[in-house]
């Protein structure tokens, strides 16, 4: 099985990436995990996007973190406890567990506290508005963008930055990252490379545009 043009193969089992198929993944050592998908083009679209140049900094010039007034407080005392009394502004949290263990409860109520953006990937608005009812929260701090699609998640933050409408919000929750997706990957949703992928775009959107982000 050779390589196609624009096409790479991703182990299934450890995200490796290779040129040309192979029975072995040399990474992990599993048998027959290589999946051939699209060619990866980080930055999204068909073409690589144009970002401005990464810059060195004097690191005595860098505010600390150690700042508490700096931190965006949730309101939920534990919670502030377990992020180093408060959120960092342009930061990225993974939030794992167990299904049902209430990962989205807990970021439902976050958003009601402070204000955000909520993506369902997994729910629809009216089910998202159900768990806020329940929970006695007031629906009007929340934006709802239901999407599983990463590029539309970057580009209407993108479109805020220089809005007068419409702001960045204070956090941005993602829920789910398994059920996101890169139109420039072709494996499907929930996949190593697609999983990979869609958390790098949301990195990099976090710390080109101080954005805050939480990710289930």
């Amino acid at each position: 099985m050779g390589k196609k043009d624009g096409s790479v193969f991703v182990c299934s089992s450890c995200g490796n990436e290779f040129s040309k198929w192979q029975g072995q993944c040399s990474g992990c050592g599993e048998w027959n995990s290589l999946n051939e998908v699209g060619k990866i083009f980080r930055g999204g679209g068909k073409k690589r996007q144009s970002f401005p140049r990464a810059e060195v900094v004097k690191l005595s010039k860098v505010k600390k973190v150690g700042d508490l007034s700096k931190r965006i407080k949730t309101k939920i005392g534990e919670l502030d406890n377990v992020l180093g009394k408060g959120i960092v502004p342009g930061s990225v949290t993974l939030f794992a567990g167990e299904p049902g263990i209430g990962k989205s409860t807990l970021l439902t109520q976050l958003v009601g506290k402070i204000g955000g953006l909520y993506v369902g990937g997994e729910e629809s608005p009216e089910q998202i508005r159900i768990r806020v009812d329940r929970l006695g929260l007031d629906s009007k701090m929340f934006e709802v963008l239901p999407t599983n699609r990463v590029e539309e998640v970057v580009g209407e933050l993108e479109s805020r930055v220089n809005s007068d409408e419409k702001k960045i919000p204070g956090v941005v929750v993602v829920d789910s990252i398994q059920v996101m997706n890169s139109e420039d990957v072709a494996s499907g949703a929930g996949s190593v490379a697609q999983i990979r992928e869609c958390t790098f775009r949301l990195v990099e959107m976090a710390k080109r545009l101080g954005v805050t982000v939480f990710i289930v």
